[in-house]
């Protein structure tokens, strides 16, 4: 996942802004307006967004709630971490971008996030999509790929092949990154884990770039990988250095929670339709 280089205020700038403005002027396109100096505020209460329907004669009107947002924890530096959540169901995708700040991961799933506030029915009946658009706020406004304290956060989880000083082939180590001092270190990891606890989610979707594949793990995870791959147009695929990456999200969550995570290498920082239907509907 090679590094690249991006102006990020705008972004930092989107972050904020859904908890800067009220509930009306979130659902606008006014991400990309708030000064990104927001981003280390205290976060808000939970934001949610209520739909009504129209009942039969006789009932009362039910109420449903398209989507909410809530923060699930703070980086280093002490910005806000958040989750999105909408629809409603017993199944559940988690989708997390921003896990390397010089990367593409969270320009898509900010898009997303605005794609599935503006059409809640991209997401189908029964089925929640909950999306971490941002999970290295730090690395995002310093436009790096570690974390504040230089640990890649997708090497830093408790798989049983963690380890701290990481393989020479990994471009994270020729980046002067670590796995961090222990498996979970980092408040940005702690966050995730306890988000994304086990048995909650019924597979993952982790946006990186900038290779234009999607890396499937897991049981079942190539069917999945399949339901974006053909609306996207990407084939899969692996990163070359694959087998030395340690600590990492693909392996936490394929062995050991035991569900699919597909990692989707991306080779543009704006969404397509195509690659917003896949992943909304790859649990349908």
């Amino acid at each position: 996942m090679p590094l690249r280089t991006r102006h990020v205020t705008p972004l930092i700038a989107s972050v904020a802004l859904a908890w800067a403005c009220a509930p009306q002027a979130f659902a606008s396109s006014a991400f990309e307006t708030t000064p990104s100096a927001a981003l280390s505020e205290a976060a808000p209460p939970t934001t949610t967004v209520p739909a009504t329907i129209t009942p039969s004669p006789g009932e009362t009107t039910p109420t449903v709630t398209p989507w909410s947002a809530r923060s699930i924890g703070r980086s280093v530096r002490g910005r806000p971490i958040r989750a999105y959540r909408f629809g409603a169901g017993k199944r559940r995708l988690l989708v997390i971008g921003g896990v390397h700040g010089n990367e593409w991961g969270d320009n898509v799933a900010l898009a997303l996030v605005r794609a599935l506030k503006a059409r809640p029915s991209l997401v189908p009946s029964g089925t929640e999509v909950h999306v971490i658009a941002v999970l290295n706020p730090d690395g995002v406004a310093r436009n790096t790929r570690g974390n504040a304290r230089r640990v890649d956060l997708n090497r830093n989880l408790p798989t049983g092949n963690w380890r701290t000083q990481l393989s020479r082939r990994d471009p994270s180590r020729r980046a002067g990154l670590t796995g961090g001092t222990r498996s979970g270190s980092e408040p940005e990891t702690a966050a995730l884990l306890r988000y994304a606890s086990p048995k909650r989610f019924a597979a993952v979707v982790a946006l990186h770039s900038r290779g234009g594949f999607i890396s499937p793990s897991g049981p079942g995870s190539r069917t999945l990988a399949a339901r974006i791959g053909k609306p996207s147009g990407l084939p899969l695929g692996h990163v070359g250095y694959d087998s030395v990456i340690t600590g990492s999200m693909g392996r936490y969550f394929s062995v050991n929670q035991r569900i699919p995570i597909v990692t989707i290498e991306l080779k543009s920082p704006t969404m397509s339709s195509g690659l917003r239907d896949g992943i909304a509907r790859c649990l349908r």
